[in-house]
């Protein structure tokens, strides 16, 4: 027995669409409600321009793209910024593999591991140290090293405070622990007027005040994670404030702890 031939809608007459009548258009036209703009998405496209506006020139170099390169034997170096005036740079030695100087003013802090010199002197991690013209060579323990470099380019680059700040130092150079907020610790590694290096302690649910930026403000996340407006660091990931650009809603859940080298804030 033939299958029963499907039913045809009386818009169609021998397979072929009719035109719709205009009161079938009308009557169905009633029945429609007006389309209405969904809520807060107004809202929600300012927001994102607002922080769009908020992270632009900010520069943040994630772990996950890290490349080292191998100049020599037992040390290879990742490029994390570089301008005119400075290159700022992350070093990894080998067991007693030596750390070259270049000649220029060096800046250091010691991630992991241990270094020394040939009189003796020792730094381990979170150490933090400043090689002059003639900076002493520098030779990694057993277990290795790596750390933070931050290399004077160019003296005639630089603004006046923060020149002086590579030229000499004050009473501020590895100081204390002080609170500078509820939740939020720094130690100042090294200081002369507002032009700091420092380490920050974040307690878990620490805030950071919103503040702007007169000097570039080198950023290197340490452990833990912050987020600093909608950008996210976390542990080993770079972050470089430019001239005038401002950090808002500073908040870290975990704790963190990172190395800044920067102004006071604004």
């Amino acid at each position: 027995m033939p299958a029963a031939a499907p039913s045809t809608p009386t818009a169609w007459v021998h397979g072929e669409p009719d035109e719709p009548s205009p009161e079938l258009l009308a009557r169905i036209a009633s029945d429609l409600r007006p389309l209405r703009p969904a809520p807060g998405l107004g809202r929600l496209g300012q927001r994102i321009q607002a922080s769009v506006a908020a992270s632009q020139g900010f520069v943040t170099v994630r772990r996950e793209s890290y490349c080292f390169a191998a100049p020599g034997a037992g040390m290879a170096r990742q490029l994390l910024r570089a301008s005119d005036a400075v290159r700022v740079e992350l070093v990894q030695l080998g067991a007693g593999a030596e750390l070259p100087w270049e000649g220029r003013p060096q800046e250091l802090l010691l991630l992991d591991g241990g270094v020394s010199d040939a009189a003796g002197r020792a730094w381990a991690a979170h150490d933090h140290l400043l090689r002059g013209a003639a900076g002493p060579a520098l030779h990694a323990g057993p277990a290795g090293a790596r750390l933070y470099l931050r290399s004077l380019l160019d003296a005639g680059k630089l603004p006046a405070d923060e020149l002086a700040w590579w030229a000499g130092e004050d009473g501020r150079h590895a100081g204390d622990w002080w609170r500078l907020s509820p939740g939020v610790d720094v130690k100042c590694l090294r200081g002369r007027g507002d032009v700091l290096s420092m380490l920050v302690r974040l307690q878990p649910g620490a805030v950071l005040a919103d503040h702007g930026h007169r000097l570039e403000e080198d950023c290197l996340m340490l452990s833990g994670e912050i987020f600093l407006g909608d950008i996210l660091l976390r542990a080993d990931d770079y972050h470089l404030a430019p001239v005038g650009a401002r950090h808002v809603d500073g908040y870290s859940e975990p704790g963190g702890l990172l190395f800044v080298h920067g102004a006071l804030p604004e």
